[in-house]
């Protein structure tokens, strides 16, 4: 990922509280209650640097250890669902196999497991 796409999702409103990247020698976190990415030490991610030369710098995200929330049985009424319905619990079930998916190359990647 890179500093432009981090600012894009900020500025889309989509970039998640919380979310913590390493860029250089810093860790940076965005606070979405105060709309800024900044390290420990409060030094805001254009505060210590020019970003109009770095935005294409890549930088490494930080992912949480975090537990993987099982699918609730929800739809078994699948006849009488609406399209949207079904569309909906499509595009639920692609996204939890595709947070399974990165979860198993990371652990792959880890532990050096093929």
């Amino acid at each position: 990922m890179k500093i432009i796409d981090i600012l894009n999702k900020k500025a889309n409103g989509t970039l998640e509280d919380g979310f913590k990247f390493k860029y250089g020698n810093e860790v940076y976190i965005y606070n979405k209650q105060d709309d800024k990415i900044k390290t420990d030490y409060e030094n805001t991610l254009g505060g210590e640097r020019c970003l109009d030369e770095d935005l294409n710098d890549e930088i490494e995200v930080i992912e949480e250890n975090k537990e993987i929330e099982e699918l609730n049985d929800t739809c078994s009424d699948v006849e009488n669902m609406l399209n949207t319905d079904i569309d909906y619990y499509n595009n639920l079930t692609r996204n939890k196999i595709n947070e399974l998916v990165r979860a198993v190359n990371k652990l792959t990647k880890e532990t050096g497991v093929k």
